[in-house]
């Protein structure tokens, strides 16, 4: 040991050591939210065992995460974590805890089917078949549209157009989940 003067000096007789533990942060698995939507993120529980434990932030996916930013689907199962400094030196990190972001359903309209370009009417017409995707929130309802009114299929496929109440109307098909719609 060194006194002030840079000179060697040494100590005799006994000195009370109090050892510090790391200190511990855990969060929570936020709620799963729909893409577009912010986390709603509770407070990180921090046990400091006498450490002062300062400057924490949250990070998502490796980045800085404010609250109330949208987070979009591809950070789908991204890691959530809370990283802050220590005062028993270096930083001190959370659990990691993977989040849920779901979207509004997907839609793929198939090849199959006979709609051609002119329909005449009175003609029966199988429509295509669609996969509908749900993108983690489950489908809620789906089916063909005419004019915004949910049509009914013979045998699940087959719809016959009539010049007087389908005349300049849109056909689409309509899936909807917890997160949105999609035509």
């Amino acid at each position: 040991v060194k006194d002030n003067n840079g000179c060697k000096n040494t100590i005799t007789g006994s000195h009370n050591v109090d050892a510090i533990s790391p200190a511990v942060i855990t969060i929570p698995v936020p709620d799963d939210i729909c893409a577009g939507d912010s986390l709603t993120l509770s407070a990180p529980t921090i046990t400091e065992n006498g450490s002062n434990v300062t400057d924490g932030k949250w990070y998502l996916g490796g980045e800085v995460y404010t609250r109330k930013t949208a987070v979009e689907y591809d950070k789908n199962n991204a890691i959530l974590q809370y990283i802050a400094n220590s005062s028993c030196g270096g930083v001190v990190k959370s659990n990691e805890v993977k989040i849920t972001v779901n979207s509004a359903p997907s839609i793929t309209i198939n090849a199959d089917g006979n709609l051609p370009a002119d329909i005449c009417s009175g003609q029966k017409y199988q429509l295509p078949s669609v996969t509908v995707t749900n993108n983690g929130s489950g489908v809620t309802s789906e089916g063909w549209y005419l004019g915004g009114t949910q049509i009914t299929l013979d045998e699940g496929k087959y719809y016959t157009f009539s010049v007087e109440e389908d005349n300049d109307k849109s056909l689409v098909y309509k899936a909807v989940n917890g997160c949105g719609e999609t035509t």
